[in-house]
């Protein structure tokens, strides 16, 4: 939570350049609290058995490499991704490196 201080500018109150606001001689300085911070997982996103997914395979992880060939796994040396069905890779150690950053840009990877 996040707590910000407004404040109305009369001709007597000026803001300096780092944002500390001066009334008639007196200077305020204002803070900002973070009550809490923690780590921000999105909600995972509900895929078909049928669609196809982006998988991101590190280059020398020949091993899960194999893995996506043995479902049919199709490389795409543009988008440097391996394209998989869902239902192929769900449950399996693949499912971890789905690429989850190519569906928020409307399908481009």
């Amino acid at each position: 939570m996040r707590a910000r201080v407004h404040a109305r500018k009369y001709p007597s109150e000026n803001l300096d350049k780092s944002g500390n606001l001066f009334i008639i001689g007196t200077r305020i300085k204002t803070v900002e609290l973070i009550v809490e911070k923690t780590v921000w997982t999105p909600p995972a996103r509900k895929f078909t058995d049928n669609e196809l997914v982006p998988v991101r395979i590190g280059f020398t992880d020949s091993a899960s490499m194999e893995k996506a060939k043995a479902v049919q796994g199709r490389w795409d040396p543009e988008k440097k991704l391996w394209f998989l069905r869902y239902g192929k890779v769900k449950g399996t150690d693949l499912e971890k490196y789905i690429v989850l950053d190519a569906f928020l840009n409307k399908g481009k990877c």
